[in-house]
């Protein structure tokens, strides 16, 4: 979740519920993806993980409103 706050205070020119609205849309289309990692040895170690973050994070923000 750091991450997600330092990209958060990237954009601190931009309202919240502007900022959560395109923030959830981009990881809505991630989840979309057929894959994630394009290469082979990501895609195995991380694409599964990834993804359960990416679903948790968009539940975060589902419950906050945002989603």
């Amino acid at each position: 979740m750091v991450d997600t706050q330092n990209l958060r205070e990237e954009r601190q020119d931009l309202p919240d519920p502007i900022y959560f609205q395109i923030h959830t849309k981009f990881l809505t289309s991630l989840l979309a993806r057929e894959r994630i990692f394009q290469t082979d040895s990501f895609y195995q170690r991380y694409e599964t993980i990834a993804k359960q973050n990416i679903s948790r994070l968009l539940e975060k923000r589902k419950s906050e409103g945002y989603g």
